[in-house]
């Protein structure tokens, strides 16, 4: 078990010692990190500003609404308005 835990600790220092921003190989790994993060925040950000919106279905409130016009036109003109409506 103690094999285990020092050679976890080793490999833990390992990383830390790679993330060393004092080093060369640290501020690079720490450029790159932060690049990819920036890129993947600005592709999500131009995705969902430019995303389509979904067509709207007005449901059953336009379908009253469309029987409420036809009902209240003149009966020479509802064919006019249901070809209009459709």
């Amino acid at each position: 078990m103690t094999v285990k835990l020092s050679g976890m600790k080793l490999a833990g220092m390992r990383l830390l010692g790679f993330l060393n921003l004092r080093g060369i190989s640290g501020q690079i790994a720490a450029l790159v990190i932060v690049s990819i993060a920036t890129i993947h925040l600005i592709i999500t950000a131009a995705f969902l500003m430019h995303r389509a919106e979904p067509p709207v279905d007005g449901g059953p409130a336009e379908l009253v609404a469309a029987a409420r016009l036809l009902g209240a036109a003149p009966a020479s003109r509802r064919p006019l308005l249901s070809s209009d409506v459709a």
